[in-house]
């Protein structure tokens, strides 16, 4: 093993010998005291340059350490995720295409994996469906389609409208009047050549519909928002397959995102009764509905923004990345940043038995 720091990593003095390292990002950084205050010479040594064993003596020599001492710190700074394997990055022949998201991989993996390559790997090994190509649908497609996932199924009914190239901008003013399924195929091809992209033609009627692509794919996104029974139907298929969804919308000013895992959170009924009955208990239960807006009252950042978070958070799902929406409904309200929320989903489903 050469040891590297990892990208944005480079250790930085505060003051009364303490040092950060990992940058000022919540959930990455850690602070270190040093008695020596010598710590941040380290970045001249944690390069990639030298083998641990060199990495160790100059470690002891700059820090005043055993070599033994010298090499728990190397140790605990591979195991707190702030060190990489410098050797991966000599031997690649990977191309350049994916060189930015190795820096930002590297930059947020606390994993402990050495491997500066281990997500974007994950990613080109990775199967995505997305279910609905509308704003939020083709937000999440293209971001995964740039970011490298191997093979993204796309299905949807409808024909591209005018109506909808004021946020939908998958799509362009040729596109009017052709299948979605058939647009977001070409265009996303035009973003992508490397990866496999298929699509179908299909409107959704039930869960049986849904139950092919749980199956087939790592992953299913429910991007479409009729008919109303529809996340019903994802959550009823999730619990059959044993299989994760991610479920994106936004309602007006606000947007939502939740990944749902039968593994270890409780589905999208769970959540939805849980919400009916505080609901009711605050006098609020009139505001608790099922039912999709005829018009969907949305501006293309909104909806961007809303697709964006939803492909992050799957990035973040399939490569272990603590996904902040794992069982939790994350509300973010555009209109007001300081205003944002999370809806715990419950972590008993009594409808995984009826499903399995």
């Amino acid at each position: 093993m050469y040891p590297k720091l990892r990208f944005g990593h480079s250790i930085i003095k505060i003051k009364n010998n303490r040092f950060i390292i990992g940058s000022i990002t919540q959930g990455i950084s850690n602070t270190i005291h040093d008695p020596s205050g010598n710590f941040k010479n380290l970045n001249e040594i944690l390069t990639g340059e030298y083998t641990i064993d060199e990495v160790v003596i100059k470690t002891s020599e700059i820090l005043g350490l055993t070599p033994k001492n010298s090499k728990k710190i190397i140790e605990s700074l591979i195991t707190m995720g702030h060190i990489e394997d410098g050797s991966y990055l000599k031997l690649s022949t990977k191309s350049n295409r994916y060189s930015r998201s190795r820096e930002f991989f590297s930059w947020i993996d606390t994993s402990g994996s050495s491997d500066p390559f281990r997500v974007q790997n994950i990613l080109s090994s990775s199967k995505i469906a997305i279910v609905g190509l509308g704003g939020i649908g083709g937000s999440v497609a293209m971001n995964l389609a740039s970011s490298g996932v191997s093979q993204i199924h796309i299905v949807d009914f409808d024909n591209v409208e005018e109506s909808n190239l004021n946020r939908q901008i998958l799509y362009t003013e040729k596109d009017l009047g052709l299948k979605k399924s058939t647009a977001a195929m070409k265009n996303l091809q035009k973003i992508n050549s490397e990866i496999l992209i298929t699509s179908e033609d299909k409107k959704i009627t039930s869960s049986d519909d849904l139950i092919k692509y749980f199956n087939e794919y790592d992953l299913v996104y429910r991007c479409a928002d009729s008919p109303d029974d529809i996340p019903f139907w994802f959550s009823d298929a999730s619990l059959k397959s044993g299989k994760p969804w991610i479920d994106a919308s936004y309602n007006g000013p606000i947007i939502n995102c939740c990944i749902y895992d039968p593994k270890v959170t409780g589905c999208y009924r769970c959540i939805r009764e849980s919400n009916l009955r505080n609901m009711t208990r605050l006098g609020y239960e009139e505001a608790h509905t099922d039912k999709v807006p005829e018009i969907n009252a949305a501006i293309s950042p909104i909806v961007l923004i809303s697709g964006s978070l939803a492909a992050y958070e799957g990035i973040r799902y399939l490569a272990k990345l603590k996904p902040q929406s794992l069982g939790k409904a994350i509300h973010q309200n555009m209109f007001d940043y300081s205003n944002s929320y999370t809806v715990e989903v419950p972590h008993e489903c009594q409808h995984r038995a009826t499903q399995e």
